[in-house]
C-alpha cells in the first residue's frame, strides 16, 4: 500500500498548476443611424409599371458564341449566339456585365 501512496505523492508533486485570472473587458461601441443605415422597402413586381418590367438590356460576347457566366452567389447567366439579354432593372446583373472584359453593352 505504500508503494501506491508514494506514486501518488510523486504524481502530486509532478503535476502543478498555477491558476491565473485575466480581466476581461468588454467595451461596447455605440453606431449612430444615419440616413444609409436605414433599410429601403423592397419594391414589388407591382411598383414597375409594364415598359419597365418589360425593359431589357443586351450585351454582346466579344470572346465566346456559347458560355454560362457564374455571378458572385453563383447566380447563372446565360450566353447564346454570342448574346445575352437582361432585364433593365436588374442592377446587380448590370454591374457584373458591364465590369466583364468580354462582353459589351449593345445600343438600345
Amino acid at each position: 500500500m505504500t508503494s501506491k501512496v508514494s506514486q501518488a505523492a510523486n504524481a502530486a508533486e509532478v503535476v502543478t498548476v498555477d491558476a491565473v485570472a485575466v480581466p476581461i473587458t468588454v467595451h461596447a461601441t455605440a453606431v449612430p443611424i444615419t440616413a444609409d443605415a436605414v433599410a429601403v422597402p423592397i419594391k414589388s413586381a407591382a411598383d414597375f409599371s409594364e415598359e419597365e418590367l418589360a425593359a431589357v438590356v443586351n450585351f454582346r460576347d466579344k470572346a465566346f458564341t456559347s458560355r454560362t457566366l457564374v455571378m458572385p452567389g453563383g447566380r447563372l447567366l446565360q450566353v447564346s449566339n454570342g448574346r445575352l439579354q437582361i432585364k433593365a432593372l436588374d442592377a446587380q446583373a448590370q454591374a457584373f456585365l458591364d465590369g466583364h472584359a468580354d462582353l459589351e453593352r449593345l445600343p438600345e
